[in-house]
């Protein structure tokens, strides 16, 4: 079998986003390639099990699902053929007919076929979609990611109940070239194609896979530890970037109570950090497990602190004023930023609420 699933994300092999959003499209065109090799192979016996993209086929498309511990579930559209290809600003389109998959798009109301489409979550603009051409012993895979809107499909539904119609853009130029001789595709029952489509809305993490693949790779933040293969417990976690600036220093004294001095931190200097931890639990306004957990947020790139949920605001923004400016000899600034995640959780209604905290010395924001 001829499958070139791996090919649209080559560049970005190393990108934990492209693993997790294509996993799900890997996966089901890996149980469309199984229930291939069953079709294929000689069948005996008067009793024959049908196969889910069989039953498929018969029905014209619709959900495939499957159940057990790796189950996937995809919509499957059948009957594609090319219809046009159009020269866009930036690339080229390929129009593909499909079969109206069963069900409220074959409802026999137009109007009620176009809201279905405008309202619907299958075939969303931006989407990743598999296009697969099958012939006796051989299967092909072409990604591609959908440029017509809901209302485009809607239109095409509108005069014809059988058939939809939509672009795509395909990553591949062989297919364009396909579209540009208009073959088909869609031949018999030995030879025919399925558009499958998982719903994975490529277009809204492109841009940060694109990112990651030309930006230089020491200027990511935290790049040693999202980089990592291994198990992060034996990964060493380093003090602050901006920490290791040369005479740098954490101000701790809007920490201390009135009347008592709290000395700077140098988080590169042990007894420094020592005699920090002393006098935040002896001089300042937290209480020794606050000191602690500070101390370690000031000290790490990474930290966690775990509270309730009006504690962890309240060392955050102790936080954010250690991070205050500190000037050296020259009298200028160290720019720095500092990112804080904090996720809240309300157990009696079961839901979650996150908040990102960005803050550099000109601005922050929430």
């Amino acid at each position: 079998m001829y499958v070139l699933v791996s090919k649209i994300f080559s560049p970005y092999t190393n990108c934990p986003l492209s693993n997790r959003h294509s996993s799900s499209i890997r996966q089901s065109i890996g149980e469309i390639s199984r229930d291939l090799e069953i079709m294929w192979a000689p069948r005996t016996g008067s009793k024959q099990h049908s196969t889910t993209l069989e039953k498929l086929l018969t029905s014209r498309g619709g959900a495939y699902k499957t159940s057990g511990l790796n189950s996937v579930f995809f919509h499957l559209y059948t009957g594609a053929q090319f219809v046009s290809i159009k020269a866009e600003r930036r690339n080229f389109t390929v129009g593909l007919l499909l079969d109206t998959p069963p069900g409220a798009p074959r409802d026999q109301s137009a109007n009620r076929r176009v809201e279905f489409w405008e309202h619907s979550k299958r075939l969303q603009h931006g989407s990743l979609v598999a296009l697969i051409l099958i012939s006796p012993g051989l299967s092909k895979v072409f990604l591609g990611i959908i440029v017509s809107m809901g209302k485009d499909i809607g239109e095409s539904a509108r005069t014809d109940e059988e058939r939809i119609q939509l672009q795509i853009s395909f990553f591949d130029a062989e297919i364009e070239l396909m579209a540009l001789r208009r073959q088909s595709i869609s031949i018999n029952t030995s030879t025919y194609s399925v558009l499958v489509d998982n719903s994975i809305m490529f277009e809204s993490v492109h841009p940060f896979l694109r990112t990651l693949q030309s930006v230089e790779p020491t200027s990511i933040p935290f790049s040693d530890i999202i980089s990592h293969s291994g198990r992060l417990g034996s990964l060493p976690v380093g003090v602050p970037r901006y920490a290791r600036v040369p005479r740098f220093r954490y101000n701790l004294q809007c920490l201390a109570r009135r009347g008592t001095n709290i000395s700077s931190l140098d988080v590169n200097n042990a007894t420094s950090v020592a005699l920090a931890r002393q006098q935040l639990s002896r001089s300042s306004t937290l209480d020794p497990s606050q000191a602690d957990a500070l101390l370690d947020t000031l000290t790490r790139e990474v930290s966690l602190i775990q509270g309730c949920v009006l504690y962890l605001p309240y060392l955050t923004s102790f936080s954010l004023e250690c991070c205050q400016p500190s000037r050296n000899r020259k009298g200028r600034g160290i720019w720095r930023r500092t990112y804080t995640l904090s996720s809240h959780v309300n157990h009696r209604v079961s839901q979650g609420r996150r908040s990102f905290v960005y803050y550099s010395p000109a601005k922050s924001g929430r």
